[in-house]
């Protein structure tokens, strides 16, 4: 999975529903594999004086990568908010635009 993200959508409404579909893409992939690794912690054994550490460690990594899910969910939501927003004022600001060629002016 690409690592980059084109912010250059902003401000275009089907572009940034594109975008927040990649990010809850992304926070779906992270979110599985951090569920994943916590199953597998859960049922490993663990021994020796750095028994406790390590799966204190695993553990912490783990919740981290539930975390960016969640906040990948979070913007993606966010995201397709302003999408509609934008969606919403472009579609005014044409028909103010059309009123007004109606009208014999022009607001471009």
């Amino acid at each position: 999975m690409d690592a980059t993200i084109d912010y250059s959508v902003l401000g275009d409404p089907e572009g940034m529903e594109v975008l927040a579909s990649e990010l809850l893409l992304r926070a779906e992939t992270i979110g599985a594999a951090a569920q994943s690794l916590a199953r597998r912690v859960d049922a490993m054994s663990f021994e020796g004086p750095a028994a406790a550490e390590l799966r204190q460690k695993m553990t912490e990594r783990t919740r981290r990568a539930e975390r960016v899910a969640v906040q990948l969910q979070e913007r993606a939501v966010a995201l397709r908010r302003a999408a509609g927003r934008a969606h919403d004022e472009i579609a005014e600001l044409r028909r103010l635009q059309a009123r007004r060629a109606e009208e014999g002016g022009d607001l471009s």
